[in-house]
């Protein structure tokens, strides 16, 4: 039994169910996370972008990404996301700006503010982040907070499933009732 006390570490189960007004995780019974990455840099955007494809495409969880330059760009192409992904200090329409837009259109999806000024941290907290990534610790940061937006997605889905992680890798098993 102790040779298996370390695998059995590595594992863990979550059962989710999405609410009945919750189009994420996927929306539409898509079964892929869409994410929307909007920074006015836009070679920082790509990188991240190809970050973000890459953490995820490593898990085996199948996602879209989606890069915009800047906060126009976003309003006037965005769709339904998963994640945003925004930068805060942007030219004519701000991370804060996009943000309250999101809030008035009861987006559902998890906002993520990425910025290099820190001391920004306390002002976004009155448009509900999801969290906030420093630029600065980039690295460090995202692999986990992409961590816990897997998560939180997988706990507002509304078909029964299980799933699991094992060496990194999630995977899940629709669960349907009996037919006897």
């Amino acid at each position: 039994m102790k040779g298996h006390e370390k695998s059995y570490k590595k594992v863990f189960i979550l059962f989710w169910r999405r609410s009945a007004d919750y189009s994420g995780y996927g929306g539409e019974g898509r079964g892929m996370i869409r994410v929307a990455v909007c920074d006015d840099d836009i070679n920082f955007s790509k990188k991240f972008g190809f970050l973000v494809k890459e953490l995820f495409s490593n898990q085996s969880i199948e996602n879209e990404i989606s890069v915009f330059d800047g906060g126009t760009d976003f309003l006037s192409r965005s769709k339904a996301y998963d994640a945003v992904f925004l930068d805060i200090a942007m030219p004519n329409i701000d991370g804060f700006d996009i943000a309250e837009q999101m809030a008035e259109q009861n987006s559902k999806a998890l906002i993520i503010f990425v910025t290099e000024h820190d001391e920004l941290v306390y002002s976004s907290l009155k448009f509900h982040p999801f969290r906030f990534i420093r630029k600065s610790r980039l690295s460090v940061e995202l692999p986990e907070v992409l961590d816990d937006v897997i998560k939180e997605l997988l706990k507002a889905s509304d078909s029964k499933k299980l799933t699991y992680v094992s060496k990194g890798k999630y995977a899940s098993v629709e669960i349907k009732k009996s037919s006897t």
